[in-house]
């Protein structure tokens, strides 16, 4: 069973791959959390990924995922305090980005 909603996520990132930019999560009332973070190079057969922070009212969560090479991003969130879907804090789970066509 899916632990949250389909959310969106947008984002920016720069030349150094700093990330920024905004969660949205489609609970009541909505949820818009401010995401930072990096993206991390490909290193010993570990895929490119990226580590982001995703923050808001008194939802922090932490994302770890890997590019895949049709685009898509996979990997684990944890609730680090006050999760959106309501797991208790320290919850982990699985995760799919899937870019907007």
């Amino acid at each position: 069973m899916p632990w949250a909603p389909p959310s969106e996520l947008t984002v920016t990132t720069d030349a150094a791959g700093k990330v920024t930019g905004e969660l949205v999560v489609p609970v009541n009332p909505r949820l818009a959390l401010s995401v930072t973070g990096i993206i991390t190079p490909a290193a010993g057969g570990i895929p490119e990924g990226v580590d982001l922070r995703a923050e808001g009212g008194r939802s922090v969560n932490e994302i770890r995922g890997y590019f895949m090479p049709n685009g898509t991003v996979v990997g684990l969130t944890l609730a680090i305090q006050g999760d959106p879907g309501g797991k208790p804090n320290g919850s982990s789970g699985p995760f799919v980005l899937i870019p907007n066509p």
